[in-house]
């Protein structure tokens, strides 16, 4: 595991000479931000010595003091073999009229170090913008990967909806979302946006999204009596909406699963072939097999 270091000068002396202890990370120090307007701000730092390689490096940003990896939003500039200066244009995740903390940060086998913090007033940036997905179609829980531009790496600030429900956050870096399918959606096409935390800025794609109807692959038993207790398997039975019919007429679902729905065959049909329906979302969403009744 990576130690956690935030630079600063610390001088130990011996008794008898006063030499700088030995240090095994990175020196970082945050030199400032410039050219702060509508659309971004320039973040300023710089690797001051390193008796280690440095496998990354960048900045960190955030609306509460001393931002860290696991809160703050990150611009990553990888691997850096020489020591000085860099710098990086931040254009998302800032909104207008907020007050900011920025550091630069330096990676090494061992550890991970931090700058000293500079605070800044942002006038704003630029809102994140969806341009694709795949895969089109899927079923509940399964991971989709947005593309685009401006997108923030923290959980937060940017809130994938489908429809109206929220997806669940995977990871994220500037120009890619992955999360997963919301199993409360319903609809066959539901359309999806990111919404900016902050601001309410939405960006919505233009092609909708596709669940995939269910499967079933097996009933057990085949045949039994009005009463009786059966077990469907299938496929793409995440939903949270469940249904399963013998003819017309509705069963009682005792119990289900990502892959399996368990259900009392209703009283009241006859004898004979009948079509066990499993919906899983609204009308388009459903399959058919055949079930004996005994």
């Amino acid at each position: 595991m990576k130690k956690l270091v935030v630079a600063s000068i610390i001088m130990l002396f011996s008794c008898t000479d006063e030499e700088v202890t030995s240090r095994e990370f990175p020196r970082v120090k945050t030199s400032g931000v410039t050219d702060v307007n509508g659309t971004g701000a320039m973040f300023h730092a710089g690797i001051l010595s390193s008796p280690v390689p440095v496998s990354d490096h960048g900045f960190l940003w955030h609306d509460q003091t001393s931002p860290l990896f696991e809160n703050a939003d990150r611009i990553s500039l990888g691997p850096r073999s020489t020591l000085g200066s860099f710098e990086s244009l931040c254009e998302r995740g800032l909104a207008k009229g907020k007050k900011y903390y920025v550091r630069g940060y330096a990676v090494s086998e061992n550890n991970i170090v931090y700058g000293n913090t500079v605070e800044f007033m942002s006038m704003g940036s630029k809102p994140p913008a969806l341009v694709d997905f795949s895969p089109k179609v899927a079923s509940w829980g399964d991971t989709i990967t947005l593309t685009g531009t401006n997108f923030s790496v923290s959980s937060t600030k940017n809130v994938v909806k489908f429809d109206a429900s929220t997806a669940i956050f995977v990871n994220a870096s500037s120009d890619m979302i992955r999360v997963k399918v919301p199993y409360d959606i319903h609809n066959e096409l539901t359309s999806i946006s990111i919404v900016e935390s902050g601001t309410g800025i939405t960006s919505t794609l233009s092609t909708d999204f596709q669940l995939r109807a269910p499967e079933i692959t097996s009933v057990t038993p085949s045949s039994a009596s009005p009463g009786a207790i059966v077990v469907i398997k299938g496929n793409f039975l995440g939903s949270t909406k469940k249904l399963v019919y013998f003819n017309a007429v509705r069963a009682t679902i005792t119990n289900n699963t990502q892959n399996t729905i368990t259900c009392e065959v209703p009283a009241g049909l006859p004898s004979g072939l009948v079509a066990l329906k499993v919906i899983t979302g609204n009308d388009n969403l459903f399959t058919t097999t055949s079930f004996e009744i005994e």
